[in-house]
């Protein structure tokens, strides 16, 4: 059983965890994402996403990639 925080902030839920960062290869690192997060946001396996990193903030942002 997967074990998380549920913050309210502004009338949202936020599932807040705590993960490791591990190796996959030489240069290539890996974060695992609980079953729940995908299912709450909809996401499949094989699907196509936008990583983007805000250096100001010390924040990724993760969105799916929706073909332009």
């Amino acid at each position: 059983m997967l074990k998380y925080k549920k913050h309210k902030v502004y009338n949202k839920i936020i599932m807040k965890i705590i993960r490791k960062i591990t190796s996959s290869g030489k240069y290539s690192k890996v974060i695992t994402i609980p079953r729940e997060f995908l299912k709450a946001l909809g996401w499949r396996q094989n699907q196509n996403l936008e990583f983007e990193l805000d250096e100001r903030g010390k924040k990724v942002i993760i969105r799916d990639a929706k073909d332009k």
